[in-house]
């Protein structure tokens, strides 16, 4: 009886990282870490409106899309039988080198 049970929890764990590729976030908000997936779309958001404001390099359009696979590795941590968010030191670092590039032009 334990077959059609794991078979069901590996589907549920490659739903999340499948909804992150459709909307940044959404992987998240379906594990229950809800404000953790309105971060990580407010920040491929925003990031993203800042690119094509300011940014004069096209190079710069590598981070929000960096962020954006960075939530769905996230997603895929937090969707396991045992919930492992990946540390978020990678985007914030990101960021604000982003913003720091785009401020210095």
């Amino acid at each position: 009886m334990n077959g059609p049970d794991v078979n069901r929890s590996r589907r549920q764990a490659w739903l999340s990282p499948c909804l992150s590729l459709l909307i940044p976030g959404l992987g998240q908000f379906w594990a229950g870490r809800r404000s953790r997936g309105g971060s990580i779309l407010l920040a491929v958001v925003s990031s993203s409106l800042l690119v094509s404001w300011y940014g004069r390099q096209p190079f710069w359009y590598a981070v929000p899309l960096m962020v954006w696979i960075w939530g769905v590795w996230d997603a895929h941590g937090l969707a396991q039988e045992q919930p492992r968010p990946r540390p978020i030191l990678l985007p914030v670092v990101a960021l604000l080198a982003m913003s720091y590039g785009i401020g210095w032009q």
